[in-house]
């Protein structure tokens, strides 16, 4: 890793640290009500204490990382098609490499060195012979350039369609937990069953999992890319 990358993962880690390291004096272990054998975490002070701690948690890591995201990749979809409206056919985004054959013959087109049999004299191009020649080249050209432009626009709509996914799942993943915290933070009679919290932490984990199978469903040159990596080689499969 560069410099700069140490130097954020090592930012991260010690704000982290910093972030949750209260908490080991604002929580203690006590036994449980109902079973007493069982020993659970509590909460140290009252209730009203708590609430500018979790209402700096759900801004610093819910509110906040969602309107970076939706701003980010707002600014990233719309940069896309911005991109897309320009990408005409006379846009360098879709030139053609090696299909400039004019002739150097002004007001005539042809293949580069002329027509064939041109150099021998057996034959010589006549102006309705480069007027089909260029039309043909025109069409060609046009068919790929149509081609390529279709193939950007699928890829544009494809990138954007991911990001809005991405923010999505970002937001629905961590909404159960975050609502619970929130709920609990300000009801008289906090609620907490057990299987809604393994519920809620579980899709959290799940968020951060499940990028590499979002990309593999949703990204054609991923497929791709991951299946060069593992079988080596250009992949031949219709991915």
């Amino acid at each position: 890793m560069s410099d700069r990358t140490t130097k954020y993962v090592w930012g991260l880690w010690i704000f982290s640290i910093l972030y949750c390291s209260p908490w080991f004096g604002l929580t203690e272990v006590q036994p449980d009500v109902y079973e007493p054998e069982q020993m659970q975490c509590e909460l140290r002070l009252s209730r009203e204490v708590y609430i500018g701690v979790f209402a700096a948690d759900l801004i610093l890591f819910y509110v906040l990382p969602l309107a970076v995201a939706v701003v980010v990749y707002s600014k990233i979809a719309w940069v896309l098609m911005k991109a897309v409206r320009y990408c005409s056919r006379d846009s360098p985004c879709l030139s053609l490499s090696g299909m400039d054959n004019s002739s150097s013959q002004p007001g005539i087109c042809g293949p580069v060195g002329g027509f064939p049999g041109e150099k021998s004299g057996m034959m010589k191009p006549t102006y309705s012979a480069s007027v089909i020649y260029n039309a043909l080249l025109t069409s060609e050209r046009s068919t790929i350039l149509d081609e390529k432009r279709e193939w950007v626009l699928q890829s544009r709509a494809q990138v954007i369609r991911m990001l809005v996914v991405i923010v999505v799942l970002f937001a629905a993943a961590w909404l159960p937990f975050r609502g619970l915290l929130v709920y609990n933070a300000f009801a008289s009679d906090p609620w907490l069953d057990i299987w809604y919290v393994l519920f809620a932490k579980t899709f959290i984990y799940a968020n951060s999992a499940m990028n590499p199978y979002l990309f593999n469903i949703m990204s054609r040159r991923y497929r791709m890319a991951v299946y060069r990596m593992l079988f080596g080689g250009p992949s031949k499969l219709s991915l």
